[in-house]
């Protein structure tokens, strides 16, 4: 008889919106019908970007003047950011679009930018002066926020390219404007799930030395001593995490965190209200990697199935 946890958490490929959350468990008709309720519910506002890194490349002494760069990335906004369907979750929340693994850069101290130079790839990383992705007008700079990248695991690149055929698949995933407090509280579960607890405390009943104690101390470049707690490498995990010094492997559809809120700037009288905003940028798997558009795979998400 199958293992039901092993079956739950069997890391398969699957495809989500980045700001809609998967139809829920309960939800008995199909995708299509589901993201039209959701669109029924959150009157999304969507706008092509420009991608700064891209805007900034120098031209190619040996070819004629390029074109600019068509704009390929994409700022969604989204009211009331507290809303939600029924069981699913607040409108707000950002989703892996599939499974790979996530990492996090953290804006500056004030507040006013994130330092995109650690985490592009070339040749947008050889970009002089340093390119920055700076922060949302309106927002509460006591917040801290940052940005996700999320690679691909090779599996569900892989069923994604399939999928898209002729089209470019992505191959990392760019989430512009993360709430890092939401991040924190949506990423500890998974931790949880990628490192269990059960097989920690197998370990400690051995005696033996854990092997999520081993991933910490590697990552942290120190032993602990004496032996720490489940709760202590799970909290030093997420902190590193956040530090941009680990990234944590996810499934597609797992929530990753809030979308950072700023005042509604449509709204001129009285207190504007909160929306959720993030802007989203897509690489595709060349080498070196591309931006790319993500209409053409999110046009067939309700057809997918892996």
């Amino acid at each position: 008889m199958a293992d039901p946890v092993a079956d739950k958490d069997k890391f398969v490929p699957a495809f989500a919106m980045p700001v809609i959350a998967p139809p829920p468990a309960s939800y008995a008709s199909d995708a299509a019908t589901y993201y039209g309720a959701v669109a029924g519910q959150c009157f999304l506002a969507f706008a092509d970007v420009v991608i700064a890194p891209e805007d900034a490349l120098p031209d190619d002494p040996n070819q004629p003047p390029a074109p600019p760069p068509d704009p390929k990335g994409l700022t969604i906004t989204i009211p009331n950011p507290a809303g939600a369907m029924t069981d699913a979750a607040p409108f707000g929340t950002l989703f892996a679009v599939m499974g790979g693994w996530l990492s996090y850069q953290r804006a500056a101290p004030d507040g006013s930018a994130v330092d995109l130079m650690p985490i592009l790839p070339l040749p947008f990383a050889t970009v002089t002066p340093a390119p920055s992705y700076a922060a949302p007008s309106g927002l509460d700079a006591t917040k801290p926020w940052g940005v996700f990248v999320l690679r691909l695991w090779g599996m569900d690149y892989d069923k994604l390219a399939a999928a898209v055929g002729k089209e470019a698949a992505c191959n990392a995933v760019y989430y512009l404007g993360v709430d890092e407090a939401s991040a924190k509280a949506a990423l500890e579960p998974l931790v949880k799930l990628h490192f269990r607890q059960d097989a920690y405390d197998a370990s400690i009943a051995k005696p033996e030395k854990p092997v999520f104690q081993d991933v910490v101390e590697e990552i942290l470049g120190q032993a602990y001593s004496p032996v720490p707690s489940y709760a202590t490498l799970v909290g030093d995990f997420l902190t590193a995490l956040l530090n941009g010094a680990t990234q944590l492997l996810v499934k597609g559809g797992a929530s990753i965190g809030q979308a950072v809120q700023v005042p509604d700037s449509s709204v001129t009288t009285g207190t504007p209200p909160p929306v959720g905003r993030v802007e989203l940028w897509f690489l595709d798997g060349s080498q070196p990697p591309r931006f790319i558009s993500p209409y053409p795979f999110f046009k067939g998400a309700p057809g997918y199935d892996f």
